[in-house]
């Protein structure tokens, strides 16, 4: 059995993200949200032990972890893959930036080179399930008179490159995070 927090890179900046957007709290208040908010993402079982591993940690401990991890992600990652987290994890405004931020690094790339659809694009990937439904292919096709198959095609582009940006992010923060114990190590989890 390890003493690491989380089993994922994924699932550490999922709840770190996650943590920033909450309201602080006292002890007792916040230690219920946080444990709610887990069980209800399936995380953590009421008698069972979760997957994340909060335990002897104050709920100022465990907002202090996560905002050190969400640190990481911005002082140890080259900005397009910092952006891709964001994009992909963070939330509000720090969300929008790292949307346009890929959206940006990818730009190059792309048939279509004007902000406003190329960003409508972004958000068709990375946006919440509402706002993926309303950025339709064919609601931004029609919205910046391009053709579905230019959107479609440069949708895909956005999202392999993010996909791989977010890739490498992993990569690089996996040996950070197994080092501090923030995620289990591959030998810990063959062991499990």
């Amino acid at each position: 059995m390890t003493d690491a927090i989380f089993r994922t890179v994924s699932q550490a900046l999922h709840v770190s993200f996650l943590m920033d957007i909450l309201p602080v709290a006292q002890k007792s208040a916040m230690q219920s949200l946080i444990d709610r908010m887990l069980e209800e993402m399936g995380v953590l079982q009421v008698h069972e032990r979760g997957t994340i591993n909060f335990g002897g940690m104050s709920a100022l401990e465990i907002r202090g972890q996560c905002a050190m991890i969400r640190g990481v992600v911005a002082h140890h990652l080259p900005k397009p893959e910092a952006d891709s987290v964001y994009a992909r994890y963070a939330h509000q405004a720090c969300k929008a930036a790292g949307v346009r931020g890929v959206r940006d690094y990818v730009r190059p790339m792309l048939c279509t080179q004007s902000d406003m659809p190329t960003l409508a694009i972004a958000w068709s990937i990375y946006g919440t399930e509402r706002q993926r439904a309303d950025l339709s292919t064919r609601k931004i096709a029609a919205e910046f008179g391009l053709s579905p198959a230019t959107v479609g095609r440069d949708a895909n582009i956005l999202r392999s490159t993010g996909k791989l940006l977010l890739d490498r992010a992993f990569e690089r923060l996996t040996p950070l995070f197994e080092s501090q114990a923030v995620i289990d190590s591959d030998e810990s989890l063959q062991s499990a």
